[in-house]
């Protein structure tokens, strides 16, 4: 099985739990990134649109837009980080969330430059 990323915004934890997930989504996209980018050959342009995936398993339900981008805190944060930007508005980076039924939990990142759009 993929990535399951959960909304961060009704989960009651203990702090230890969070970073653990934290830590587990960051690790899994960034050696992703990595082994699909060279670090050396990959200069993202100056104009991006991310667009996070949240691929649902069989029995899972989908969540309402606030909760979707809560799931993907960690993701969106080590993604700007690899990218060497910030994730706030006007960094250069349009980030979009979706969802869609797939045969396992899972997240799809695609990254697409918006230069002369």
């Amino acid at each position: 099985p993929g990535l399951r990323v959960q909304s961060e915004m009704n989960l009651r934890e203990h702090w230890a739990a969070v970073n653990k997930r934290k830590k587990r989504q960051s690790t899994a996209t960034l050696f992703v990134l990595r082994s699909l980018f060279s670090a050396l050959a990959f200069r993202p342009p100056s104009a991006l649109r991310v667009t996070m995936t949240r691929l649902i398993g069989p029995r899972g339900q989908q969540m309402d837009t606030d909760n979707l981008a809560s799931a993907f805190k960690f993701v969106r944060d080590t993604v700007a980080d690899w990218l060497g930007r910030s994730d706030a508005p006007g960094s250069g980076v349009e980030w979009v969330t979706a969802q869609e039924r797939a045969k396992d939990w899972g997240v799809r990142i695609e990254i697409v430059t918006t230069e002369g759009e």
